[in-house]
């Protein structure tokens, strides 16, 4: 990527000051205009910038490019002010888009080439969160009111508060790189500029071009109304001998799933409810369905919905001393249900099914030649497609396909551990599209001969990897040691890898490391903890919606502090005085030091190591 051809963007607008800044990735050298007072503003220079470079920023398409196209054609800075209001704030407090304000204020739209990055990260978080998520050196809030009247000796502070925004979208480009060069190769592919959307929204223009070039027409958006009844339709190869299983397809198929308010599948399980199957709240991944259903296979209890089969452990810990712990997963579980099974939403037809599975086995060919741009566009495609299924502003939105989909997997898993348990062979987890065995040496044949079969009757295929160790708190979070390593999920994922450094906030990440190689090789805690130098690992990060304060001083909306051995209050609350969760002991670092700090509390660290040890099942 041509960094010299790249300026990072933030846009400050007050009722009597405007101010624009740009600073060049290769470089970091900033240029910024301001309007102060009614003073002019240099158009023509910022026109100049703006047609010559690639501009990026973080929610520019709904805010900073408005703002810079009302400037640049001569709005005043009370209309700068009013424009930003209507954006940011509306009438009910949640804004208003960006095509509104340009038809409100008769804003004339500008071609940029620009990249807003806020769909591209990961999660939906604030540019301050993801500065913390990448440590940046620096995090401020804004300085001054967004109600405030801009004095003259406020410039200087206003320059450097925008000045360190742009290190943070800088530091977010340079950690989204990969996801942007992929996005660039695909849009060039395509046709169509993706370098800004989220990997679903990608899929839902990619399949909307390649329908629009093969067959002459671009899917509408279906309307389904609330209230709309399916009846799940399971595939022939479904079948099962224990009667809480039995019980449980009777439920799926027989009793009709409702289309609610906003668009999802509910549950309507008031029926059939036996010993075997109970019904309860729902509290799972999947966020409108009001319950789900709780029965025993073997020693393990399970539950499902319309989501994904989880298991229900809670601190538990498998070994393979003496036995084979092994976990199976389905390739690419989802797309192979709607290959296998011929389903496509209805009012799209069978060409989404013909272009799906070009896109599947485009994915599979790049992927066994070692083409990583076309086998890692194609899988944004594919995962991204199945999310807009069940999203009724969407043109691939069809919740009868989600519904078939998500419930096809879960009978299909209770089939492989109806068969294992059957044969003695003890199924510990599942989890949407694996599970993990426990078994004898000697029954590994069996298992095999198990799985074998169960390929054979549904056209899926698993991928076995080993286990020393299952450490779980629950379903969602575990840590599992393997010969090379270990891997964790949920709460005990590495943070710091590229796939999850920006999905969630710091948290104590040295007392996962430290659980990690205690498992692993059994260095003590305590060893792993004193021996760390790096004081981002000792950090936590978190929003405090109203601002937090710390012995009188504000600190701000998004906070990161470490438990310091000589502090013993907490952060509170700026508005209403309650204490921050977690943070008695708190020290709040927006600064990083130059030096580790000499009060770090490594006593409390390891407490907290020693309470994940114990909350994942060691006894």
């Amino acid at each position: 990527m041509n960094y010299k051809k790249l300026l990072t963007c933030d846009v400050e607008c007050y009722s009597n000051y405007f101010l624009v800044m740009f600073r060049k990735v290769s470089s970091g050298d900033i240029i910024y205009f301001e309007k102060f007072n009614g003073s002019e503003l240099n158009r023509q220079n910022i026109l100049h910038i703006i047609n010559k470079y690639t501009i990026i920023t973080f929610n520019g398409n709904s805010y900073d490019q408005v703002i810079i196209e009302a400037a640049c054609q001569g709005f005043s800075n009370e209309s700068l002010k009013k424009i930003t209001d209507y954006l940011i704030v509306g009438k009910d407090g949640r804004g208003n888009q960006a095509w509104q304000a340009r038809k409100q204020f008769g804003i004339g739209k500008m071609k940029f080439d620009h990249i807003d990055l806020i769909e591209v990260a990961p999660l939906s978080a604030s540019l301050k969160i993801y500065g913390g998520r990448l440590h940046s050196p620096k995090m401020q809030d804004l300085p001054i009111s967004p109600d405030a009247i801009i004095q003259e000796e406020d410039l200087p502070d206003m320059r450097k508060y925008c000045g360190n925004d742009l290190d943070v979208t800088e530091r977010l480009f340079l950690q989204l790189e990969p996801e942007i060069e992929l996005r660039t190769a695909m849009s060039k592919e395509y046709g169509v500029d993706l370098r800004s959307k989220s990997d679903a929204q990608i899929a839902e223009a990619v399949i909307k071009k390649e329908m629009d070039d093969n067959y002459g027409f671009i899917p509408k958006r279906p309307k389904v109304e609330p209230g709309t009844q399916y009846i799940y339709k399971a595939p022939a190869n479904l079948e099962f001998n224990s009667e809480v299983l039995q019980d449980l397809f009777r439920q799926y198929t027989t009793i009709p799933f409702e289309v609610n308010k906003s668009g999802y599948v509910e549950f309507n399980f008031e029926m059939l409810e036996s010993d075997r199957i109970k019904s309860g709240k729902k509290k799972g991944e999947f966020p409108a369905s009001k319950k789900q259903m709780k029965f025993m296979i073997g020693n393990t209890k399970y539950t499902a919905g319309i989501g994904g089969l989880h298991s229900c452990e809670k601190g538990a810990r498998h070994t393979n001393d003496g036995n084979i712990l092994r976990d199976y997963d389905v390739a690419s579980y989802y797309p192979r249900i709607i290959l296998n099974n011929r389903l496509y939403p209805k009012h799209i037809g069978e060409p989404f099914l013909a272009i799906y599975e070009s896109i599947v086995d485009r994915r599979l060919k790049a992927k066994r030649s070692g083409d990583k741009v076309t086998n890692e566009s194609l899988k944004i495609t594919i995962n991204g497609s199945f999310g807009k299924l069940g999203s009724k502003w969407s043109c691939l939105y069809s919740p009868d396909l989600m519904l078939q989909v998500t419930v096809t997997g879960q009978l299909s898993l209770l089939m492989l551990i109806e068969r294992l348990e059957l044969a003695g062979i003890s199924v510990v987890s599942a989890n949407t599209d694996g599970i993990v065995v426990k078994m004898k040496p000697e029954q590994e044949v069996k298992a095999e001969e198990i799985v074998e079969d169960w390929q054979f009757d549904t056209d899926y295929e698993l991928e076995g990897t080993d286990y020393i160790s299952l450490n779980s708190r629950d379903i969602n979070n575990y840590i599992a040691v393997k010969s090379s390593g270990s891997k964790g999920k949920g709460a005990y994922s590495d943070q710091r890898e590229h796939y999850y450094k920006l999905r969630s906030n710091p948290s104590n990440d040295i007392c996962r490391e430290a659980v990690k190689l205690f498992l692993q090789d059994g260095t003590p805690v305590e060893e792993t903890i004193r021996a760390c130098q790096d004081i981002t690992k000792f950090l936590n990060l978190r929003t405090v919606n109203g601002g937090a304060v710390k012995d009188g001083q504000v600190i701000g909306k998004a906070i990161r502090w470490y438990y310091g051995s000589e502090e013993l209050d907490a952060i509170f609350y700026n508005t209403n005085g309650n204490k921050v969760p977690k943070s008695d002991g708190g020290v709040p670092l927006m600064d990083l030091p130059d030096e580790f700090p000499e009060d770090v509390d490594f006593n409390w660290y390891v407490t907290e190591a020693k309470r994940i040890l114990k909350d994942i099942g060691w006894k």
